[in-house]
């Protein structure tokens, strides 16, 4: 049966099917090909109609109910069942389920009974062929990789097929958990993670301090401000469940053993399996928060009121003893405080003025001489020119304060050998400069679009 294709989607879908079928079996003639991609193509079509009719009747029924729409034909109960008993779900004919559009059922029924055996084999296939095109480093993955060009504009093909598989595994359905496990006990373990966790106390405390004892803020804003800090969540390194092992490892009991010199694409196939047996659990565990791991920068989520701090970022910052703890006040601490003053900085994310006037009028005239342009121009418009902005000058005064106030919390070595090093004081300072001479920041703003800043930290 042909078909005439209506767009250049069309096309390209059929050229992906039919190239993928001359791939798999080189005996098919391209005649054939032709004519099983356009009869797959038309029973798509067909099934993509019933899912989209705008009238639904939505219903609760029990599974025998639901057989009764399919049909003696196609049996929905046993389908169900062999599908979901690996996943430890017993299906019985008499379980209530609740059915979006039972007339779906009804015309699904008869779709497939218009439709030819062939053509549902074909179909069924196809699907599974399309899945496994998915998997990098194949011929397959090729043809699939121009498809997706030809629709979406995809990048070009990555030539390091090292690279190219490595990045796949990333992808959170597939192995990501996995890796952020590994990578987080490998490079920054449970005692990494307290000794942040103990610095931030410290640079809350002393931060929540500067916002009470300071000048410009007015009462109300000072409250506000607290309260902000004060309900923080903070997420160092990576959330706690990352390092259980049992959990871990649930996540991915539906992989069988695999073989080393089994093929990535099985490799892939199997990842792809367990991630459908892991949604149809009635316990879907929900792998909160695990993206952080992995990232490269710090950040602070407005709309959470959340602060982050990757383990792969910590991994490249973080000093563990002996070094002493004035290395890590002044380039982690620093950080992190200015983190928490973005919270309660007059503009922020969305560009909210969260001062009141009394705060911004006390802070615009006694700040000065800090150039302070950012949080004093009312159009909130970046300029080109080098200014001190107040997470900058909280950052080193807050960490600063939380080192001197936490002395009695740590032991030795509070210094490192050499004339260089002879107060706690001169350590953070000196660190703290060697940690912030090659920094630039990269904002962008919607009014101003991308501008590059160096840091100007104050040292008093």
């Amino acid at each position: 049966v042909k078909m005439m294709l209506l767009n250049p989607y069309e096309q390209a879908y059929n050229t992906f099917i039919k190239d993928s079928i001359s791939l798999l079996d080189e005996r098919v003639a391209d005649g054939y090909a032709t004519q099983v991609a356009n009869e797959i193509i038309e029973f798509e079509k067909s099934l993509s109609q019933l899912a989209t009719q705008e009238k639904k009747r939505p219903m609760n029924v029990s599974l025998s109910g639901l057989s009764r729409h399919m049909g003696d034909e196609f049996p929905i109960v046993n389908i169900l069942r062999r599908d979901l008993q690996r996943a430890g779900i017993s299906i019985e004919e008499n379980m209530k389920v609740f059915v979006e559009d039972i007339d779906f059922f009804t015309h699904l029924n008869r779709l497939m009974k218009k439709s030819s055996s062939t053509t549902l084999f074909n179909y069924i296939s196809w699907t599974k062929i399309r899945e496994m095109a998915k998997a990098e480093g194949t011929l397959l993955h090729k043809i699939y990789l121009k498809y997706l060009k030809n629709v979406r504009s995809e990048p070009e093909e990555i030539t390091d097929r090292n690279l190219a598989c490595v990045r796949q595994l990333l992808q959170h359905n597939v192995m990501y958990t996995a890796v952020a496990s590994y990578y987080s006990q490998a490079k920054f373990p449970k005692t990494s993670k307290e000794e942040v966790t103990k610095m931030m106390h410290f640079l809350k405390t002393a931060f929540l301090d500067v916002v009470e004892r300071n000048k410009w803020m007015s009462e109300k804003m000072k409250e506000k401000a607290s309260k902000r800090v004060s309900e923080m969540i903070v997420l160092i390194g990576y959330p706690d469940w990352i390092m259980n092992k049992s959990i871990v490892d649930s996540l991915y009991k539906f992989v069988p053993e695999v073989g080393e010199h089994e093929s990535f694409a099985s490799h892939f196939h199997w990842m792809e399996e367990n991630d459908h047996f892991q949604k149809v659990l009635k316990e879907d565990f929900q792998k909160q928060y695990e993206e952080v791991v992995l990232q490269s920068h710090v950040d602070y989520k407005e709309t959470e009121n959340m602060l982050v701090y990757p383990a792969a970022a910590l991994r490249t910052h973080f000093r563990g003893p002996p070094i002493p703890r004035s290395v890590n006040f002044a380039t982690i601490g620093t950080v992190l405080v200015q983190l928490m003053t973005t919270a309660i900085g007059r503009f922020h994310g969305r560009h909210v003025d969260f001062w009141d006037t009394t705060t911004r009028n006390h802070f615009c005239n006694r700040s000065k001489c800090l150039d302070n342009t950012e949080e004093c121009n009312d159009t909130k418009v970046f300029t080109t020119s080098s200014y001190q902005k107040l997470h900058d000058y909280f950052g080193a005064r807050v960490s600063h304060m939380a080192l001197q106030q936490s002395k009695g919390n740590y032991s030795d070595p509070f210094l490192l050998p050499g004339e260089v090093f002879t107060t706690e004081d001169k350590m953070f300072f000196i660190f703290l400069e060697a940690c912030t001479a090659h920094t630039v920041l990269e904002r962008k703003s919607s009014r101003a679009g991308m501008t590059s800043k160096r840091i100007h930290l104050h040292k008093a």
